[in-house]
């Protein structure tokens, strides 16, 4: 994208930065994934490791999904719902597990 823009890699990230540059689609980091499902840094990186969360879509150390991967290969297996906090789970275990955190 650089090559055809004749940008260089620098100035396309700057710009994404700012805001002044959009990527479509749009594209879903581990960060995203956090507050969108409602889990910790720890449990996006078990996640990964266990399988459940699709292999990136990036290549390299920056890490993220198109938007597609997400709704079409992670969220449909997520169909366990925090009552308290809206936190997604796979299993009534998983979201046991984690509701029983809630309490004191």
């Amino acid at each position: 994208m650089a090559e055809a823009l004749e940008w260089s890699p620098t100035r396309i990230r700057q710009l994404i930065r700012e805001k002044h540059l959009v990527l479509e689609p749009s594209r879903v980091t581990p960060t995203d994934l956090e507050s969108r499902l409602g889990w910790s840094r720890a449990q996006v990186k078990t996640a990964r490791k266990q399988g459940l969360v699709p292999a990136p879509d990036s290549e390299g150390w920056s890490i993220w999904w198109w938007e597609s991967t997400i709704a079409e290969r992670l969220e449909p297996r997520l169909i366990e719902k925090c009552l308290i906090c809206g936190a997604r789970f796979e299993t009534v275990r998983g979201r046991a597990i984690h509701e029983s955190w809630h309490r004191p």
